[in-house]
């Protein structure tokens, strides 16, 4: 029997075939796997006041990758080129980064999932790369990737990826970065 460690990933909804599904990026879960975890889909449309049962028996949380955070959540008006949001996916994960902090479980976020860690810390987000902080760096190409190498890992449980590379689209950008305080 095996005795690898589980965390809980974010698994978002998505209209596949004209039917809601709860889906997840393979790469992610052969990457955990890869690093010897075991990935259990925590889909996001659970209520908020739920969502932290979903952490009771695993070592850590990921927050995948997807559409933007709504704007409100951050105090912000919506920015005329906002891309889609998820309301109830927002509310999901904030839930679900207050019980991870409170349970002191590492959390491992990926593009959208460091847009919403942030915002979860107090923190505030650019909508739109192009007009609001422009750059050489062509922040809409949707075709390509940027690899991202994690140095250090706190936690033993997420350790052994944070050695790996994994190639993913830039999408992000936090404006204001969150105070990383200890949860009450």
């Amino acid at each position: 029997m095996s005795t690898a460690p589980a965390v809980a990933v974010t698994a978002p909804r998505r209209l596949v075939d004209g039917r809601e599904r709860v889906t997840l990026n393979t790469a992610y879960v052969r990457a955990l796997e890869s690093a010897g975890l075991v990935p259990l889909a925590v889909p996001t449309m659970l209520a908020a006041d739920r969502a932290g049962a979903a952490l009771a028996a695993v070592r850590g949380l990921v927050l995948t990758g997807g559409e933007d955070v709504a704007p409100d959540r951050y105090g912000a008006a919506p920015h005329p080129r906002l891309g889609e949001v998820d309301p109830v996916r927002d509310a999901a994960e904030l839930a679900l980064i207050q019980a991870a902090r409170a349970r002191r479980l590492p959390i491992l976020a990926i593009c959208r999932g460091i847009q919403i860690l942030n915002v979860a810390l107090g923190g505030t987000l650019y909508q739109d790369l192009a007009s609001e902080r422009p750059s050489v760096v062509p922040h809409s190409d949707e075709t390509s990737r940027h690899a991202v190498r994690a140095r250090k890992a706190r936690s033993s449980c997420m350790r052994s990826i944070a050695s790996e590379r994994y190639s993913f689209r830039k999408v992000s950008c936090v404006m204001s970065m969150a105070s990383a305080a200890s949860p009450e």
